[in-house]
Formats: structure tokens, sequence, C-alpha cells
């Protein structure tokens, strides 16, 4: 802080002062606050976690109730062991014995957090409005383990930060590709904040440090690199976010005129859009949107970061229902926004017709009923991926799932495998097509019941892994149990609950769309004609 504090003297007293706008907050592994895969035992940490847990709990009585540890003391309180995170037979943490563990991954995020909002403090405190601060931070999607520290987005977004900066995903950020969001973008706009997207697209472009002379990778063709950058401005543009053109490495990667002549016209569009220059301060008013004005979103995606708390694996697990389901998401072929779990239980995520709920497993019994009497308020439709509401007020229990999803969810016993066939003839899936991995995990859910309405079954024990019911108060709840999505299965419900799908019937292609005001992007995954339904007239 103290650093800060000069460099920021030193940055105003000189005669380039007035050319800084900002300050963007970058620490830890490659800037971006994402803490290396160990736990830290260093004593300045143990008695951080000490001062943290007494916070929490405020006696040794407390804790101990907690833990299931009659030993245990505030004074005395350690940091757990790491687990094996890859075990997918052992996915959660079993309580109250692995309370500990569920505690220390919430303290890392928040200390995380904590350090950000006191470095921002130093720069409001130095510059007043005169600076701006984002931070490099709010992974959500895209830090697969659990313990880096990205878990604590939420209590930023009403922290003294201007707003985010994180890069396109570097998962399928290819031509075709998806190229999505690391963190639930729409989340900061609600909360009047600015994320950036940085476009750091390999061009292939180097230049001699000596010569100056520019070339070009072999065999990698300009057109693919500008259509790359178009489809990250098309996200940028749609979800209303700053967006950065970045050399990394700053070996002319940039260098290119028939580039910046694209960057032009991108910058044009952005102004014609929402109105004013090419780029914009990050105090310019946000708005809600959509492709007709007033109109709201046809699907949410919602991301939980509490509930990865309470995870015991991580990475295989958030690979498919972080990354995979995200993506599914953005290739769905309707209008999406990406929010936290507690914007939308809170009521400040726009309503929308389709809830996707991608990690949703700790739901107390009051957001359960603040979800519920949301749900049938909207008259929406919500699908769960693989364990929702599992933890509750009481523990952890497959009786919780069946509550949050009203219906009659079970649970194999022991290890079961993953992978089912769909038993429907729809649109974008064929009936007996199979989808999903053939993986072993510990816990794994099935729907079995009178009248349920499956949509899908486990290839291994033919129980079904996807159902749909309908409900008396207006609402609709999807359950796949199976963790793991596609974009043909999500086309398909959209498709059944009557929500817009943009794509033409029979259309398999997984393409990549980003729908905003009046604009629609798409990024084909291959060659060929596309038919798109817009549902109603426009001017094109």
């Amino acid at each position: 802080s103290e650093g800060l504090s000069q460099l920021m003297d030193a940055i105003q007293q000189s005669e380039y002062g007035d050319r800084v706008l900002g300050f963007a907050l970058a620490c830890l592994t490659d800037g971006r606050w994402a803490r290396p895969n160990s736990f830290d035992t260093s004593a300045h940490n143990v008695a951080a976690f000490r001062d943290w847990l007494r916070a929490q709990y405020n006696s040794d009585d407390a804790l101990r109730a907690a833990w299931g540890d009659a030993q245990v003391s505030l004074a005395s309180a350690t940091v757990p062991e790491r687990p094996d995170t890859v075990n997918t037979q052992t996915v959660f943490a079993v309580l109250p014995a692995q309370q500990r563990l569920c505690d220390y991954l919430q303290f890392v995020s928040a200390e995380t957090a904590s350090a950000i909002a006191d470095f921002s403090n130093v720069v409001r405190g130095r510059g007043g409005d005169a600076f701006q601060t984002f931070a490099l931070y709010g992974a959500s999607f895209e830090t697969l383990n659990n313990d880096s520290g990205h878990l604590a987005l939420e209590s930023l977004l009403d922290a003294p930060l201007n707003g985010f900066i994180t890069p396109v995903s570097y998962v399928d950020r290819g031509l075709g590709g998806a190229g999505g969001f690391m963190g639930p973008v729409d989340s900061a706009r609600l909360h009047g904040k600015w994320w950036y997207l940085v476009d750091d697209t390999r061009t292939g472009l180097v230049r001699d440090p000596v010569s100056g002379q520019i070339t070009r990778m072999a065999g990698l063709r300009a057109e693919d690199v500008y259509n790359v950058q178009a489809r990250n401005f098309a996200a940028a543009l749609t979800h209303q976010l700053g967006l950065v053109w970045l050399d990394a490495a700053g070996d002319g990667q940039l260098l290119e005129p028939e580039m910046w002549k694209r960057f032009q016209t991108m910058a044009g569009a952005y102004a014609a859009a929402y109105g004013g220059g090419g780029y914009a301060r990050a105090d310019t008013p946000r708005t809600v949107y959509d492709i007709r004005p007033g109109v709201n979103p046809v699907l949410v995606v919602a991301v939980d970061e509490m509930s990865r708390c309470y995870q015991v694996c991580d990475v295989p697990l958030n690979e498919l229902l972080l990354l995979q389901a995200r993506d599914a998401a953005s290739r769905s072929g309707t209008v999406t926004q990406f929010c936290l779990l507690s914007d939308v239980i809170e009521g400040r995520a726009p309503a929308a017709a389709v809830y996707l709920f991608v990690n949703a497993f700790r739901v107390t019994e009051q957001q359960r009923g603040k979800l519920h009497a949301l749900l049938e308020r909207q008259g929406a439709t919500a699908i769960w991926l693989y364990a929702p509401g599992y933890f509750s007020d009481g523990g952890s229990s497959v009786d919780n799932i069946a509550a949050l999803t009203r219906l009659p969810v079970k649970a194999f016993e022991g290890v079961a495998k993953s992978g089912s066939r769909n038993q429907l003839e729809g649109r974008w899936i064929m009936e007996g097509a199979e989808f999903g991995p053939s993986r072993e995990w510990n816990p794994l859910f099935y729907i079995e019941g009178e009248n349920v309405n499956s949509v899908a079954t486990y290839r291994d024990s033919s129980k079904t892994s996807v159902a749909i019911a309908a409900f008396e108060s207006g609402w609709k709840s999807i359950y796949i149990a199976e963790p793991y999505l596609t974009p043909g299965l999500l086309r398909e419900l959209l498709q059944v609950v009557e929500q817009r799908v943009y794509y033409r019937k029979n259309t398999l292609k997984n393409d990549v769309t980003y729908i905003g005001p009046n604009i629609f992007a798409l990024h084909a995954a291959e060659r060929g004609e596309r038919v798109v339904d817009l549902g109603w007239p426009f001017s094109v």
C-alpha cells in the first residue's frame, strides 16, 4: 500500500499524469490473483485463518460444534491438508468432519478479495475520482481449482472498484470456438461496474527488433485471425463490456494497418449501438438490454461461488459444469446472460424465461423459498445440473435436491457411472443419441417415481438421468442429474418449454451466437449455409 501510494504521487506530479486513467490491480500468478495449487501453512496464513474463524464463529464452542471436534479452539485451529481434488469418487465434503476444509476454501477467497479491496481503497483515498481502479479478478468459470482465491467476486461488487478485467477464455478460443467469458460478466453491470474483456489473440505477427520487418507465422491466415477478433468484439458489444486488444509479449502482434482499420470499424459499431465515442469511461451509465428494447433475456446462466467451497473434487467436475455448460449456453442460439446465483436469488438479475443453475450445490432453506417464489412469480423454467441444493441447513442429503427440484430424486448406492442416452426424438437431438462421459462418481443421482417425464436415461443403469416437471403454480423444473450438458440438449429443452431458439430446426451445427440490443452475431463452427429465424420483422 505504501509503495502504491508513492507510485501514484510520482505519476500525478509528473508531466504525464493527465495521461494515466487509472490502475489495474494485479498480483499472484500471472497477475490474476490466482493462488498456486497448494495450501499455505505459513505462520502468517495460519494466524490470518484463525482471525477469520474468530469473526465467523465468535467462540470455541461454536467452532467445535461446526467442526465436530471437541479439542479444537480458535487459538489452535490449523490449515487443513489439501485433499485429493481429482478423485471423482469423493466429490463433496462430509460434514462436520470436513467443515474445516470448507471454511479454509472460503477464507482463501475472502482474504484475496479483502486485499483487492484494500488496494482499491488506497487508490481511491490517494487519487479520489481522478483514477479508475480495476482488478484482474472474477474468473468464476475459468479457475477450476477451488483454492485459487477466485470465489469472492460477490464481495467486491459493491467495493470502491470501477470494474474487472479478464481475458477471453483460454478454453476453446480458436477459430470456430466459443471464446467464453471467464466470469459472470453481466453481474458486474447489475452492480454498476464495468467488465473489460481482453483480446490477446495470437495473430502470428512478429516484428524483428533489429530490422523492424513484420512477418506472419506460416500457415496462419490473416482472415482467420480477423474472424476470431470479430467474435470477441461481438461478445463485448452484445454484453456491453469494455474491450482491450493486447499484444501481451510486446513483440508486434498488432502491427498491421488492415487490423487497425477493422478495429476502427468495431469502435464505430460500438458507438452506434450505445452512443458516445469508440471508448467509454467506467462511470458511463449502464442499461439493461436485449435484441428488442425492454425485453428480458431468454436464458440466465447462474454460477455460485459458495457452493464450490463444499467440493473436495474440483477440476474434473468444474470442467464439465463450469466450462462445458458455459460454452453450451453460448452455443444454444438464444439471448443469454451470465450472472452470480446470489443476484438471481435476490432478484437483481433481469427476469428470464429460463435459469440454468450450473453448480448450485449449497442452497439454504430460505434461499430455496426465494428461488421457488421467483420461479412461480415469473412463470419461469429452472434447469438444474448434477447436485442442486445438496447442501442445506441440516447438512447434505438427496432429500434437499428433491426439495429444490420438486422431483423424486434418489441417490445411487456408492459409486455409479455417468453417461446418458436420449429418449426423445427432437429437433437437435436424436432418439438414442448418447451424451456425457462414462465416468465413475460418488455421489450420483437419478429420478424415479410415478409419472416422471423422462428425457434421458443412464447408459449403465437405465435409470432416468434427465426429467422435466410442470407445476400448477406456473413454473417448470428440469433436472439433469448427469454432470454434463450439450448445446443440442439445451436447445431441445428450450424448445420443449416454448422458448425461442434463433436457429431453424435440424440445424445441427454448434455455432456461437451473441445477441444484444438489435444485434445478432454468429461465429460459425464450420462451413455452410445458416438459416436464422428472428421471430419478427426486422430491417437487417
